[in-house]
């Protein structure tokens, strides 16, 4: 499936849900802010239930921010434009400009604005939870669907990130909750989701006039493939 995204509509949502999100934060009750959500042709890379599990997990930290994070059903897709693509790759991660580590997603950013194209990466997250200490051991002895559930949520927390850079049409970070640059692993792998909050701290993530590489949800301290 193509994007149809024109540059200027893309544009004028992101600014549009800015301002209604920027609206929501404060003593006014949440405004809702519908975002729509397709997976495009690369389900066959992860399977059905990790990426329900992914995208399920990105809607429900969103919808603790008042955005409505809508998939598609497959009949929609075909009637209308998403305003987010989600691309999952089982592709070995590999380094960006700016760091060792690997990411868990990205989304390319061109002249400051960002894409509706989010890739996510199967790979990355096994290999995250496999070289950790203490959780490589646990998620090792998982039954499969347990590891799926472990990685889809690591990877829906990566994808959630990502929507926020698209969102906030920045490749900004902030010190706490969802949009940092960087979380443990723990704080991936649990089932508490606190660190994940978005919070008004988050609105005002500057923009970084580095590489698009640096919106990309990195590991602290995990060394990438060669």
């Amino acid at each position: 499936m193509q994007a149809v995204h024109q540059r200027g509509e893309n544009n004028a949502f992101v600014t549009a849900a800015g301002e209604r999100f920027n609206r929501s934060v404060g003593i006014e009750p949440l405004a809702t802010v519908v975002l729509t959500l397709t997976v495009s042709g690369s389900v066959a890379a992860v399977g059905t239930s990790l990426a329900n599990d992914v995208v399920a997990e990105a809607q429900a930290i969103w919808r603790h921010a008042g955005v409505d994070v809508r998939r598609l059903s497959p009949d929609e897709a075909r009637q209308r434009p998403a305003d987010v693509y989600v691309f999952f790759t089982r592709q070995p991660p590999v380094r960006t400009a700016t760091s060792h580590a690997a990411p868990l997603a990205w989304i390319l950013f061109t002249a400051g604005q960002p894409s509706n194209r989010v890739f996510v990466s199967r790979d990355a997250a096994r290999l995250l939870l496999q070289r950790d200490g203490r959780l490589g051991t646990l998620f090792s002895a998982l039954p499969p669907n347990g590891r799926d559930r472990m990685m889809g949520r690591v990877m829906g927390r990566a994808l959630a990130h990502e929507i926020g850079h698209y969102l906030f049409a920045s490749t900004g970070h902030t010190r706490t909750g969802l949009m940092r640059a960087t979380q443990s692993i723990a704080s991936l792998a649990t089932d508490d989701t606190k660190a994940f909050r978005v919070d008004a701290t988050s609105l005002h993530a500057r923009r970084d006039a580095g590489p698009a590489e640096d919106c990309a949800l990195l590991h602290r301290g995990w060394d990438a493939l060669p």
